[in-house]
């Protein structure tokens, strides 16, 4: 049986094709086939491995057959459609005292037999049994018979953790939703020059998040030149309107404050398009600087 095991074992490392091609010209005997199949080709089917199987074991010494059926699942409904697909090749190996065992060496198809081995009781050990009496048998009686262990299913509780997940999204949503309710109020109270400040304040952070930040010494105007050839320059129009306001003094109106608006929207979706299903991040925490007065 080690022997056949060994075999068993060996022959199930190598790797199940379903397509292995045909034997080449040469393998004219049962020798070449098996130079060609552990050798050369190290692949094939049910047929080739059980094959293989045979031929070692008979090679040992040992009786061997080749069977050809069906490889099924068990089912415990007594019922079960067997398909053409499920068609296989297994050997078979005799050993004495205890008749043909099946081998599975087709790898991947491995199903362990249901017998196995037991050691011999040493008939010295053997005692003649213990003639019971009406005393024992009655309390034998009296004890009941040994109850099956249930068999505990462990299952995962998924309402536990999806519960809890929903009602943080639920609280999360809707702190977002009352947040950005109270900014956009607090928006609508400022006057225009006030909501131009927190706009302007809000394009140049959006064209921070674009690569194009205001560097030292720079002003409005050469930074505008230099960004109008990244983007268009009918989103930039605002800085020509923030340099009057920041140098001149100049307060900016209504049209002002649209014209700014306007130029946000148009940054907002050029960062929409670089930023993909982060832009929402990204853009609460631009509007969110109407909450801290235009503060960034």
């Amino acid at each position: 049986y080690d022997k056949l095991s060994r075999i068993e074992t060996i022959l199930s490392q190598y790797q199940y094709t379903e397509k292995p091609g045909k034997l080449p010209a040469y393998v004219k005997t049962s020798e070449d086939f098996l130079d060609y199949l552990l050798l050369e080709k190290q692949e094939g089917y049910c047929s080739h491995f059980a094959t293989a199987f045979v031929l070692l074991a008979r090679s040992q010494g040992i009786p061997a057959r080749l069977v050809q059926g069906f490889c099924v699942p068990w089912n415990r409904s007594g019922s079960l459609k067997v398909k053409s697909s499920m068609a296989h090749d297994w050997p078979e190996a005799y050993i004495k005292g205890i008749g043909w065992i099946a081998f599975e060496p087709t790898p991947g198809k491995k199903v362990e037999n249901s017998w196995a081995f037991v050691k011999k009781r040493d008939e010295s050990e053997e005692r003649p049994e213990k003639t019971k009496t009406r005393e024992e048998e009655k309390d034998e009686e009296l004890i009941p018979p040994p109850q099956e262990a249930e068999r505990k299913v462990i299952g995962i509780n998924w309402s536990v953790i999806l519960v809890p997940m929903g009602l943080v999204l639920v609280f999360l949503a809707s702190f977002l939703l009352v947040d950005q309710a109270v900014i956009k109020a607090k928006y609508r109270k400022l006057d225009d020059p006030g909501k131009f400040k927190i706009t302007s304040r809000k394009c140049l952070a959006t064209l921070g998040l674009l690569g194009l930040t205001l560097e030292q010494g720079e002003t409005l105007e050469e930074f505008q030149r230099r960004a109008s050839k990244e983007i268009d320059g009918k989103w930039l129009g605002f800085l020509g309107d923030y340099e009057w306001m920041a140098y001149a003094g100049k307060m900016p109106t209504q049209e002002t404050r649209q014209r700014a608006e306007k130029c946000l929207e148009g940054l907002m979706e050029l960062l929409r398009e670089a930023k993909g299903k982060w832009f929402f991040w990204y853009r609460y925490r631009i509007f969110r600087m109407e909450a801290s007065g235009g503060k960034r």
